[in-house]
């Protein structure tokens, strides 16, 4: 096996052989301490804990220790707890321990409680180049103070980080301002959902679904006006709305109206995994028109489940799309007229064979290999003999 590895400053990546089957029997897996924000529904902690249950499966030993967001002193308590493990684990993104300010002494609290520990960051959601990200920097005071808590909270955290990870290359590159010691890439999950058979006769052909949280970045209101262009067909928007995105949803919901396509839009609000699983087995398209792609749980889950996928196209989802190539496709801008003519094309396909696309990717990309690969980047970091090769040659 070989991991993509990066140090900041390099322009191209080095694959470094991982000690992977030969590491001797007494080499035992590090224990982990893998640390979450107190928000069971965040998409950060349901990653956390697919990737809790596949490192115990690989035989890991981990804990995880929840830190209540905006609490310094709830930081302390969950680094020393995390400080008994060999290798600590945190997921990371913008406001997930607590608002852009309140988060900053959190992170900063973590890291000072943690030194002398190897820490891992796994950084989620850097998928807007910084020159965007500059370029539309607020002008009011409140707002420029948050932008400088978010960066500095960024640069601390990244940038101290005994190894930053994320889940695709194009992520990789965009965090590389924040300086980070070590880079790797490690893809985004397939959960081992796909090896179960999905029952096509349970499928609904008329049925498209739009999974995930609403929100004005996953651009819900594209999937209704495609629908106007779809006559015959049903949109699910399967997830809800919250805080300042019930007034998108609102707006989401008068355009169906204005385009007279009301009655066939619903709306299913929170669900948990077994009933997001039960509505995409139903679906014979699930459309993900969202505006910024990093690596989304959501599109990995779509992909578990077997359901053929159109997607806006962007460089998260070039791998997906080379691998299944009559199982998912990719329309550019915002035209309902692309989106509903990618959507006929998908369910022109044969759904068998886009079936058995989706399976293969899933497979290659299971809990187990990814378990396999976190194991391996731990190895290096908590044995000493084993530090070396994450240096890049030159």
């Amino acid at each position: 096996m070989e991991i993509d590895v990066r140090t900041a400053g390099t322009a191209a990546p080095t694959p470094v052989r991982s000690p992977g089957p030969t590491a001797t029997a007494d080499q035992r897996p590090p224990r982990t301490a893998l640390v979450v924000a107190d928000d069971p529904r965040h998409g950060l902690n349901r990653y956390a804990g697919v990737l809790d249950a596949a490192l115990r499966a690989a035989g890991t030993g981990t804990s995880t220790e929840v830190v209540r967001r905006g609490s310094v002193a709830s930081a302390v308590r969950a680094a020393r707890r995390a400080r008994r493990a060999d290798v600590v684990h945190l997921q990371f993104t913008d406001r997930y321990f607590g608002s852009a300010v309140r988060q900053l002494p959190v992170v900063l609290t973590l890291r000072l409680a943690l030194l002398g520990r190897p820490v891992v960051v796994t950084a989620h959601d850097f998928h807007t180049p910084r020159r965007e990200v500059l370029a539309a920097r607020p002008r009011s005071g409140r707002a420029r103070l948050r932008a400088a808590a978010a960066d500095a909270t960024a640069r601390a955290l990244l940038g101290s980080a005994s190894l930053v990870l994320t889940c695709t290359a194009a992520e990789q590159d965009k965090c590389a301002w924040t300086r980070p010691r070590r880079s790797a890439v490690v893809p985004h999950y397939v959960e081992d959902v796909a090896r179960e058979r999905v029952d096509d006769e349970r499928t609904d052909d008329a049925t498209i679904v739009v999974a995930g949280f609403i929100h004005r970045r996953k651009a819900q209101h594209l999937a209704v006006e495609a629908l106007a262009h779809l006559p015959g067909f049903r949109l699910v928007l399967a997830g809800s709305a919250d805080g300042r995105a019930r007034q998108y949803l609102h707006d989401v919901l008068r355009t169906a109206a204005e385009l007279g396509v009301e009655d066939r839009v619903s709306v299913t609000g929170y669900l948990d995994d077994d009933s997001m699983l039960r509505v995409l087995r139903r679906a014979r398209v699930a459309l993900a028109p969202y505006e910024r792609i990093a690596a989304s749980g959501s599109i990995a889950t779509v992909a578990a489940v077997g359901v053929p996928l159109v997607v806006r196209a962007g460089d998260a989802v070039g791998d997906l799309v080379e691998a299944c190539p009559s199982a998912v496709r990719t329309f550019a801008g915002d035209d309902p007229r692309a989106v509903a003519a990618a959507v006929l094309a998908t369910t022109a396909e044969p759904l068998a064979q886009q079936r058995a696309e989706l399976s293969r990717y899933s497979a290659q990309r299971g809990t187990d290999v990814t378990a396999r690969r976190h194991v391996d980047l731990y190895r290096t970091l908590s044995s000493p003999r084993r530090a070396r090769p994450l240096e890049n040659r030159r």
